[in-house]
């Protein structure tokens, strides 16, 4: 048993060791190639906070009352027609 750990251990470091050695430049060198480096700001897909439009509440009163109260909201929301 100990010796199928140990298999296993030195199988997992090894395959680490060679996945990091594969293709990695010298930094010091002018010639080694890097990536592109490009700028995107957290605030780029940021929308402003706007106030919603206020419905009449008679409108609002006469579409839960023709779903069937607030509890035929919740069962409407659920892919039935409003």
């Amino acid at each position: 048993m100990r010796r199928a750990i140990v298999l296993l251990l030195s199988a997992c470091a090894g395959g680490t060791a060679f996945a990091q050695s594969e293709g990695r430049k010298d930094p010091v060198k002018p010639e080694a190639r890097v990536p592109a480096v490009t700028y995107r700001s957290a605030f780029a897909d940021y929308r402003p906070y706007r106030e919603q439009e206020i419905a009449p509440c008679r409108d609002v009163n006469a579409e839960v009352a023709r779903v069937g109260g607030h509890a035929g909201v919740l069962k409407a929301g659920k892919g039935e027609k409003r």
